[in-house]
């Protein structure tokens, strides 16, 4: 059944959309690089198949997870013995986080031990549990006095490849001290209360708030890990910390000191710690982190409840559903697989629900009957019509990841949603005007960013561009139908926005206003209105368009946030709470002068269309340049910063040269920057005055600042960076020269791209006494339309030629330039 959801909505960009094939298979035989050979694509339907079957049992069995048991590592363990597999998109329930218990971060041998060359315990299973502990002081001096070499281990290499020779199996290192103390008739508990803290606090880890263990079959059985155990966390970081974070965990890397680990040096005598930031592996006696480790495989302890859980009953207030199965599912005419069939769904579709009828039993899965509303197209007048779907087909959680719901989209031009998908970080929580302005669930998150409310900013309709080609819009139907329907929007769209209906928190901590908006669909002379999210949007002032001197452009879109207020931020805020500060001009103010702004996105675009982000820790205002008169030219990013206040303050500049070819070569499509130089200076009233500006020649970039306080000059730096010649953007710091920048005696031609190297007035005509048109600040890229009369001025010998902005730029005086701004300067400031 199709799904058009109004004559208003029609698609703008079917004849833009491809559908990849995936990676390389390993076998092809096609030049084609997206080609895959048949095996493969069976092996990849085969694996689909099994996890769809294996995810339709644990609905069967009522479980939280989708996977009966984990098997890979970054998996979700919950109490009940399911898990659910990690992605970045991944979203779960508040019951899933209250049941979570453990991360897998390890599947192999390993870490097994060896007796007559076999692996006891073959395959192991580790998961970390969803919290650690900060240790003070961490002493042992019981190991350094007593050699205990059942817990000694040998560790040789580099974080890259470690390897370990002893005994690797954690789990038996708490029993080995035991009995060495039992066996030395020592009592560890009296004598020596601090001693192995850390094993104490793995070995009883169920105690831990947030462990969720007491009263589960995981009780027990966790231990402090080996260093062969600890070395396999460290190297399944990236999906265990996001696992960790997504069900309310803490995230193990990037902590202040090591963690220790339950294997001791024999020459030394002490436990070997490993550092997460680098993988490093060491001794040593102090401040330490400690976290708790368990062994899941072959794991029977947790008994499945056999009995299904219907989905849905009569008794159930459900608005919606979504389809679970990958195969797709039937609507029937009526509550019977007998009866004449309606039309066929694809999986991940929403459909209203209502009506709920009787048991059935298909395919041994017993669950009740729903009426649905179907899809308008299936209508036969503007009432609504109906079918029957079998609920063991259907889930009441979205079953795509955000990526998944894009490829839909993608594939399917448009899909249907209640709302904007909760899955993703951008999907966290919200807050709509239908629910009475709460949040939908109780959030944790603490808001640390907000983006601003741009209506608040200004009066009426505000113009918003978008800044992703994944901005989601969500259509309204507002006379014929009654389904939303989510589409995707081109990088550059305008949308006028109306009025803000909602918002939404992330998991990160920001928050952004949801907009009732308007877009104009000019291939079809149409309108749509809708939803659109504050995180897709950002304002025409925060886009920044330069040429590439070949007709095309380049351009850079930021997307800049508020700090929260609160020194913590604030939890779940109020309607009232948030309105309070976006809506004061105060807050804005303060923000320009204070720094108070934080770049949440940055997006460059080359001049053939092809986009990278730009991965930037920046609180100050982001422009691009491409200086053509470079013989080298490449694109550049200028972050200005002013922190201060209305009588003035601290300008810094930091400038990078941006190389976009790096996407190709990353996953995550980033730009790198190439950090080059910084400058700085004080501008204030009633203390020191400065100035400050760059510039680039045909193989440099040359800096300025200037300072002075009471009329004498304390700062004066002119620095020149050199392009590496052998790549373009490396500069190395060249020269000193020292003063302001004096220009030279060259002659410029027509044709020649060129920057001011100081503040240069523009002039009607080729005279010092012609009337001043505008102030040119240095670095302004600048054309040269027609060559003038050659003179000589403050000591240097050019000629005066008529110039064109390039780019819109803002004069000296305040008001913006238009790019066919043009009028005459002295050529012996030009470089």
């Amino acid at each position: 059944m199709k799904k058009n959801v109004s004559v208003l909505f029609v698609l703008l960009w079917a004849s833009a959309i491809f559908i990849s094939c995936g990676k390389n298979s390993g076998k092809q035989t096609n030049l084609n690089p997206n080609f895959k050979d048949i095996s493969s694509i069976k092996d990849e339907i085969s694996l689909a198949e099994k996890a769809e079957e294996e995810a339709r049992k644990a609905r069967e069995l009522g479980l939280l997870g989708k996977k009966l048991h984990p098997d890979s590592v970054g998996d979700i363990l919950f109490a009940d013995g399911s898990a659910i597999a990690y992605n970045e998109h991944l979203y779960l329930t508040d019951e899933q986080k209250e049941n979570a218990v453990a991360v897998i971060f390890y599947i192999g041998t390993e870490c097994s031990d060896f007796s007559n060359n076999q692996a006891i315990n073959q395959k192991r299973i580790l998961g970390v549990g969803l919290h650690q502990k900060f240790l003070l002081d961490l002493k042992d001096e019981f190991a350094r006095k007593n050699n205990i070499e059942a817990i000694q281990v040998n560790v040789k290499g580099t974080p890259d490849n470690y390897s370990f020779y002893g005994n690797k199996n954690g789990y038996k290192f708490w029993a080995r001290i035991h009995d060495y103390v039992n066996h030395h008739q020592i009592n560890l508990y009296v004598s020596n209360p601090d001693y192995f803290l850390a094993e104490q606090y793995a070995s009883s880890y169920e105690k831990a708030k947030g462990g969720h263990l007491l009263k589960t079959a995981y009780e027990n059985g966790w231990y402090l890990p080996s260093i062969a155990e600890l070395y396999q966390l460290w190297k399944s970081m990236p999906a265990v910390n996001g696992a960790l974070a997504i069900c309310g965990g803490d995230k193990i890397s990037k902590r202040e000191h090591p963690f220790v680990s339950s294997s001791y040096s024999a020459d030394k005598l002490a436990a070997f710690v490993l550092d997460f930031n680098d993988g490093s592996i060491f001794t040593e006696n102090s401040d330490l982190y400690a976290c708790a480790i368990r062994d899941f495989a072959g794991d029977q302890n947790h008994k499945i409840e056999k009995k299904r859980k219907s989905l849905i009953n009569k008794e159930s207030q459900v608005k919606g559903v979504y389809v679970d199965s990958l195969k797709g599912a039937a609507v029937y005419e009526d509550a019977d697989s007998s009866s004449a069939k309606i039309c066929e769904l694809k999986h991940g579709d929403y459909l209203l629900v209502r009506e709920i009828g009787n048991e059935d039993t298909i395919d041994g899965i017993t669950d009740s009957w729903v009426k649905i509303v179907l899809y308008e197209d299936e209508w036969k007048s503007k009432t609504e019509e109906y079918g029957w779907i079998f609920a063991g087909n259907l889930s009441l959680q979205c079953p795509l990841s955000l990526e998944e719901m894009y490829e839909y989209m993608r594939k399917n031009d448009f899909y249907v949603s209640d709302f904007f998908p909760e899955t993703g970080d951008y999907g966290y929580d919200f807050m709509r005007e239908n629910t009475g302005w709460e949040w939908e669930r109780q959030t944790y998150a603490q808001c640390e960013y907000i983006l601003p409310n741009y209506i608040s900013m200004k009066s009426g309709s505000v113009t918003a561009v978008t800044i992703s080609d994944q901005a989601l819009f969500l259509y309204m139907p507002e006379t014929y139908g009654v389904y939303n329907s989510l589409f995707l929007l081109k990088t550059g769209t305008e949308v006028q926005l109306q009025d803000v209906m909602g918002y939404g928190l992330t998991q990160s901590g920001l928050l952004y206003p949801i907009y009732f908006a308007e877009y104009y669909d000019e291939e079809n002379n149409a309108s749509c209105v809708g939803l659109i999210r504050g995180v897709d949007i950002t304002e025409p002032e925060n886009i920044c368009f330069v040429s590439d001197g070949k007709g095309g452009k380049m351009s850079l879109y930021c997307q800049p946030s508020l700090v929260a207020p609160g020194k913590n931020g604030m939890h779940s805020p109020s309607k009232e709470e948030i309105e309070e500060f976006l809506n004061n001009w105060v807050t804005y103010e303060v923000a320009y002068l204070r720094g108070g702004w934080k770049i949440q996105k940055a997006l460059y675009i080359d001049s053939d269309g092809i986009q990278s982000k730009v991965d930037i820790d920046s609180h100050g205002n982001l422009s691009l340049v491409y200086p053509l008169n470079m013989e080298k030219p490449v694109p550049f990013i200028v972050e200005r910063l002013y922190k201060g206040g209305n009588g003035g303050g601290c300008y810094t500049t930091k400038i990078y040269s941006l190389d976009p070819k790096a996407l190709k070569l990353r996953d995550n499509y980033s730009a790198v920057l190439n950090p080059v130089c910084e400058y700085e200076y004080n501008d204030t009233d009633g203390g020191p005055t400065g100035t400050g500006w760059y510039y680039f020649t045909k193989d440099t970039l040359d800096t300025y600042s200037y300072e002075q306080e009471y009329g004498q000059v304390f700062k004066d730096i002119h620095v020149v960076w050199k392009q590496n010649s052998k790549n373009p953007y490396e500069f190395e710091l060249s020269a000193y020269p020292g003063g302001e920048p004096s220009g030279n005696s060259r002659v410029k031609k027509t044709g020649e791209y060129v920057n001011p190297v100081c503040r240069l007035k523009m002039r009607e005509g080729p005279t010092v006494n012609s009337e001043k048109l505008y102030t040119l600040e240095p670095g302004f890229l600048l054309k040269v339309l027609e060559e003038g009369e050659t003179v000589k001025i403050d000591g240097l010998s050019s000629n005066w030629v008529k110039v064109q902005l390039v780019n819109d730029v803002p004069f000296v005086e305040g008001y913006k330039s238009e790019n066919q701004t043009a009028g005459w300067v002295f050529g012996g400031y030009l470089e």
